[in-house]
């Protein structure tokens, strides 16, 4: 090869590894792009010019630990071996050792392991994978993680969505709710009053200490959607695709938030369904659900229970992640189908959520990208997870570090 060649190629790695780092993609591929380019420059230009290179490559490196977005937000590469980074959950909580903050991540194609996230500082966080396993090792599966909330004694919550497949099958182990116990690293699955299996608990059963016409509602809309969907998929000679195409638009339960109040009740977030408003406009808005869940070891009481309900005007969008902090309960809202429309943040005092008012109209704060499923508050950082497409890993920057205070 000679020298006009090699030119040409130290001059395509160099241009390559650029794009890659103003892209997010992946570390070992500008890795690679970048030391080509560092190894030809050195033949063809010497040690002047080597100096100067050097100098932009630790500002290229600088730059690829967390390339910036549009919005000015950077993405954070994670190095997660067993997930598929399809990110769904995020969990702010004290560090097991006690030792700073660290956040808890929730992957909807990772059913039998959550994962702990640590020393932000780092190039990339230290990843620990934490299996979910009952106290007698055996393997507790909770399929379609969607939400992960704190409860006292180092708790968590962890939710499976309950919603169906895209085929509208019924999967036992999406409805199921677990506590995981940090200290032990074991979980308990939580059971619903006669439970003996994993099945979709009866709304107007669950519902019923509510007395709110909002209640009977919704419960209508669960069963109702959860009645067409067994139809769709035991219907014979129905094709997998026209399954998926007749299920897209049945808009079953689906679970995808949980955070605990200041009092340490958790409320759930539906992404789905949604209710039509009951009142005079043209419009006829959608709002979206939140439901108050009793746990056992939370409140006392003996069987998992749901004993409120408050509706938010989220602008027909439904709830894809709830968040606490001291004063405000943080909501990621998205479309209740499948889209490429922007997510949307928001908060709402506690206060609010406590007046005992049933229709609730948070603050908007800021734009997200499509996906992102997560939202946790270290201090004065925020974090995004987003979820991503499975088998993509390699490519796919999982988290963001937004930029924040958003106002």
């Amino acid at each position: 090869m000679g020298r006009q060649q090699l030119r040409q190629v130290a001059e395509w790695s160099v241009l390559r590894a650029k794009e890659l780092a103003d892209l997010g993609r992946s570390r070992k591929r500008y890795h690679l792009h970048a030391a080509v380019a560092a190894l030809l420059q050195r033949v063809l230009l010497g040690e002047v010019v080597m100096k100067a290179l050097s100098i932009l490559w630790i500002v290229s490196l600088l730059g690829i630990a967390q390339p910036s977005f549009a919005n000015g937000d950077r993405g954070i590469l994670l190095d997660i071996k067993h997930a598929h980074c399809e990110s769904s959950a995020l969990l702010a909580q004290p560090c097991p050792n006690g030792k700073a903050d660290c956040l808890w991540l929730g992957d909807n194609e990772v059913e039998n392991e959550i994962f702990l996230l640590s020393e932000f500082a780092n190039t990339a966080p230290l990843v620990k994978a934490f299996g979910l396993k009952n106290a007698k090792s055996e393997v507790l599966a909770i399929g379609d993680i969607e939400a992960l909330a704190a409860l006292p004694g180092g708790k968590l919550l962890v939710v499976g969505s309950h919603a169906h497949k895209s085929d509208c099958k019924v999967v036992d182990k999406r409805i199921r709710f677990g506590l995981f116990d940090v200290a032990t690293s074991t979980t308990t699955q939580l059971k619903w009053r006669h439970q003996e299996k994993d099945h979709a608990w009866r709304c107007a059963t669950t519902l019923a200490s509510i007395s709110s016409p909002r209640a009977v509602q919704f419960c209508a809309l669960v069963e109702a959607a959860a009645t067409k969907a067994a139809q769709i998929y035991k219907t014979p000679g129905l094709s997998e695709t026209d399954k998926k195409a007749n299920c897209a638009t049945v808009g079953t339960l689906n679970i995808e938030g949980a955070s605990a109040d200041p009092a340490n009740r958790v409320w759930l977030g539906m992404r789905a369904p949604l209710l039509v408003r009951r009142d005079n406009s043209a419009a006829a808005p959608q709002d979206a659900v939140l439901l108050r869940i009793q746990i056992p070891e939370a409140t006392g009481v003996p069987f998992l229970g749901f004993d409120a309900l408050r509706t938010l005007d989220l602008q027909n969008r439904g709830i894809r992640e709830l968040t606490a902090s001291k004063y405000w309960l943080w909501i990621i809202a998205g479309s209740a189908q499948d889209s490429t429309e922007p997510f949307v943040l928001y908060r709402l005092a506690w206060a609010e959520l406590e007046s005992g008012v049933e229709l609730l109209h948070p603050t908007r704060i800021r734009e997200l990208e499509n996906s992102t499923e997560g939202f946790a508050l270290i201090g004065d950082a925020a974090y995004t997870a987003v979820d991503g497409e499975k088998g993509a890993c390699a490519e796919f920057r999982q988290m963001r570090s937004l930029v924040w205070p958003a106002d």
